[in-house]
């Protein structure tokens, strides 16, 4: 914080996605029971910058007023719901939000009960490609509860299922570089033969 200026934010946080969805979002969550347009769209640029616009929108058409007023009634009905399966039903049948976004949203709200469902993740784990396509049925939960409980197993004991999360994720980054270091197109033959640019 700049110092003489109590009003001048930490933006220094906000180059830590993570570190500031989970840890101010989070606990601001948990505090007021709401969060702000401010906050939602953070965590959409989080899991998918390309959806904010979308996610705006359908907090607008939901909320009514504004993207605010949406953010509000979404995370206001997610802390007032009894269950975590009443939460999951809020955000995919009554907001209708799909499980990558809507997974997303739930886990910095509850980020013990909830993960990230991704495309990355599924393929450390080998399996729930196809839970993406699923409707909204009593078979999507069974299946995103066997999805979240895959997750809870990948790691050692004593890893939150958020730390479970972040290493499969991290798993997959690894390997997706090691892949094309090893490709075809980086032997130094080809990148010798290939037409330079200024990167």
């Amino acid at each position: 914080m700049k110092a003489g200026s109590e009003e001048a934010p930490d933006d220094g946080k906000f180059a830590d996605d993570e570190g500031y969805l989970f840890g101010e979002v989070t606990s601001r969550f948990a505090s007021q029971g709401w969060l702000g347009e401010y906050d939602v769209l953070s965590i959409a640029r989080w899991k998918a910058d390309r959806a904010r616009t979308h996610v705006a929108r359908r907090l607008v058409r939901k909320g009514a007023r504004s993207v605010d007023a949406g953010a509000r009634a979404l995370t206001r009905a997610l802390a007032n719901a009894a269950t975590d399966e009443s939460r999951f039903w809020i955000v995919l049948r009554d907001w209708g939000f799909r499980l990558p976004m809507g997974s997303a949203i739930l886990t910095v709200c509850f980020p013990s009960a909830f993960t990230v469902y991704d495309v990355r993740v599924c393929s450390e784990l080998a399996k729930f490609d196809e839970l993406a396509h699923l409707a909204p049925t009593p078979k999507l939960w069974d299946r995103y509860l066997a999805f979240v409980e895959a997750v809870r197993a990948s790691a050692p004991a004593g890893y939150s299922l958020r730390d479970c999360d972040r290493l499969l994720w991290g798993r997959s980054r690894r390997r997706d570089l090691q892949q094309w270091l090893a490709s075809p197109a980086l032997a130094p033959q080809s990148l010798l033969k290939s037409k330079p640019s200024t990167p």
